[in-house]
């Protein structure tokens, strides 16, 4: 998709923010080991 097509869409913009949300609360409960071995 084409970023000019992705900023008409709100319904992608929608999905693709919530799906950010998701993966920022995984990485909150990610165990300390888990994020020592891997900082980045």
């Amino acid at each position: 998709m084409r970023r000019e097509n992705l900023l008409e869409d709100s319904k992608t913009i929608d999905g693709v923010v919530r799906n950010l949300e998701i993966l920022s609360e995984a990485v909150k409960n990610l165990n300390s080991e888990t994020k020592k071995a891997h900082p980045e």
